[in-house]
Order: C-alpha cells, then structure tokens, then sequence
C-alpha cells in the first residue's frame, strides 16, 4: 500500500537508503577510471539518441500510414455515400415504370372491358337484328308474299323512289291531308293508326302496356303525325290506298289485311279496357285498406279514451248517466245493420260496406290490439 494514498492518520515514517554510488564515480577511485565511466556515458547516450530517432522515424511512418488509411475510409465513404444516392436513385426510377406500367396496365384492362361490351352489345344488336328479320320474313310468308323471289334488281326497277315511290308517297300524303280535312268537317269516319303487327304473345304483352301507358299521359305532337283518318264515303280524285297496297301484295290479300288490322284494333282495346279495369281495382282496394286502417285507429282511440274515463273516479252521482247506460245496453241488439240489404249494390264496395258495419258493431269489452307500424 503507498503510504501517501492512505488517507488514514498514522502515517509510518520511513527513511530510505541512499543509492550506492558506482565504483566508477566514487572518489576514492583513480583518474583512469572516471575517463572510462565518461566514455561509456557518452555512448550510452548516442545510443539512447539513435533509440529515440529511430522510434521517432517509426512514429512518423505509423502517423503516415495512418494519414493514408484514413483517406482511403473517407475515400470509401464517399464511395459507398454514392453508391447509395445512386441505389435511391435507380429504385424511384423503377418505382415511378412500375407506377407508369400499372396505370397503362388498368387503362389497358379499361379498354379491353369497354371493347368486349361494345363487342358484346354489337353482338346482341345482330342478333335483335337477325331474329326481327326472321319474324318479318314469317310475317311476309303469313301473309301470302315470298320474299325470296324478290332480288335486287325487281327492287331497283319496281321500287325506285323517282319513278313510282315518291309518287305513291305524295299521293297517299295528298289523301291523307284530304281525309282530315273531311273528317274535321263532317265529323264522320274511321280511325286508322299504322302500327306493326307482332306474332309473340310477349310482344303483344308489350304493346298492351305501352298503349295503357299512352292512355294514361296525354299523346306527344309526334304521335298524333302518325295517326290519320280515313273517310269511307269520300270520293278522292287521286289514286286510292288500296291500289298501292295491291301494287305490292295483290289484290286478293288486301282485305285480308284491313281485316286483320281491324281485328288486332279491337283486340287492344280490349285489352286496354281489362287494363284499367284492373288498375281502377287496385286502386280501390288500397283505398280500402287504408279506410280500414283508419278506422281501426279511431277505434283503438275510442276504446283507450273510454278505459281512461272509467278509470277515472266519479266526482259525483248521476241518475241520467246511468239511464242512459241502461239504455244503451237494452238497446244495443236492437240496432239495424248498415249492410243489411246490400241487393243492387256494386260488389266492389260490399266487402267496404261489411267492414265499416263490423267496426261499428263491435262491443266495449272486446279491444283490438295495438297495430304495429
């Protein structure tokens, strides 16, 4: 233990013993051997001085390797810093093409879907196209006309618009303005409405309710242009419709058509007045139903207020409250029912009619229950 570390009081005092001196350096040694003490100070010290300029030699060439490792870390560095910068680099640029790909991508899909749709509606346009063409040509063969012995060039000659259409055309025009004007003023004639005749039954369906729907709104401007009156006893001048109608069906067909258009005539207004018929149903049943809920209401009311009033103490004694109770119990069979004689009525309101007796019939004790909303 160093004794002057100790922090302790009691110190020990020790003396120490001087260092023995040389036999060179003592004096009771000769002059020959101070010489040679000299000497060999002398070259302990040039060695000691070769010693510390070697090392320093030595220092200085560590220091340099030092200098030079730490340029090539920082060179390294610096190396490694752009190598990064570039790694960053590069991956925003391939994340950017690989944004740029996906959105190309998803525009691409876009294109390819809208492509197939329109694709597809083309395709379900042909085969509209295709199957109203075969129902034209079974109505042609219904008809009595072939119309595979029609080519294009009997269609050229007998169908060319300078020559024969447009003369047909202004004649039946002609006619057409003719026959209002007659019809305006005599008030006299029959109703004659172009339309197309349809062999399925879901087309008929179809035009059924397309004509209950024209009943019901008021018929646009364009639609009256394509009705036209036709007065039976009016004498035209101009060439009458039934010779273009022979031009081209015959004349042995003609009235089989007009007969056919007055029958399929008759048949939709018949079918539009079961149409209303059934609507105008509809609509009084859900009248009814909601006079029924009405009054189921008011009764429940009725029924609460009174409990209400029983319920309620009274504050004093009346003779003609309880002769009117009495009263009213002796004589509440003794009632006549409303719809009791229901002969000549519409049926209807007879179902309306047994309701609202029925709800006012019943008793005082019996409560209808609660109805839920």
């Amino acid at each position: 233990m160093d004794p002057v570390a100790d922090p302790s009081p009691s110190r020990r005092s020790l003396k120490r013993r001087p260092p023995a001196r040389s036999p060179e350096l003592s004096p009771k040694s000769g002059p020959g051997a101070g010489e040679a003490a000299a000497e060999g100070l002398i070259r302990r010290v040039e060695e000691l001085e070769a010693a510390a300029a070697r090392l320093r030699g030595e220092k200085e060439a560590a220091e340099d390797a030092a200098r030079g490792l730490r340029q090539e870390l920082d060179a390294e560095r610096a190396s490694a810093e752009t190598a990064a910068s570039e790694a960053m680099l590069m991956i925003e640029r391939l994340q950017r093409e690989k944004a740029a790909a996906q959105m190309e991508a998803r525009q691409f899909k876009r294109y390819a879907e809208s492509r197939e749709d329109r694709e597809r509606e083309v395709q379900e346009e042909l085969a509209s196209l295709s199957d109203l063409a075969a129902s034209y040509h079974s109505r042609l063969q219904s008809h009595g006309i072939d119309p595979d012995s029609f080519t294009d060039d009997d269609d050229d000659e007998s169908y060319s618009y300078e020559e024969v259409g447009a003369e047909d055309v202004e004649q039946i025009g002609m006619a057409a303005l003719q026959v209002e004007r007659n019809v305006r003023d005599s008030g006299s004639g029959m109703e004659v409405k172009a339309m197309v005749v349809g062999n399925d039954r879901g087309e008929d369906e179809e035009d059924a309710d397309a004509d209950a729907d024209d009943a019901e709104e008021p018929s646009s401007p364009v639609e009256k242009e394509f009705e036209y009156t036709v007065d039976v006893t009016c004498a035209s001048t101009t060439k009458p419709a039934t010779s273009v109608v022979a031009q081209y069906v015959g004349d042995g067909n003609s009235g089989g058509l007009y007969a056919r258009v007055e029958a399929l005539e008759a048949d939709r207004a018949a079918l539009r007045r079961e149409i209303f018929a059934l609507r105008a149903e509809r609509a009084q049943l859900v009248m009814a139903r909601e006079m029924a809920r009405r009054l189921c209401w008011e009764m429940v009311a009725e029924q609460r207020a009174i409990v209400k009033k029983a319920l309620v103490p009274a504050s004093s004694f009346s003779v003609i409250r309880i002769c009117k109770w009495v009263l009213s119990i002796l004589f509440w069979r003794n009632r006549s029912s409303t719809a009791k004689y229901t002969f000549g009525l519409s049926t209807t309101f007879l179902g309306l009619l047994l309701l609202l007796d029925r709800s006012a019939l019943l008793s005082s004790w019996r409560r209808l229950p609660w109805p839920q909303r």
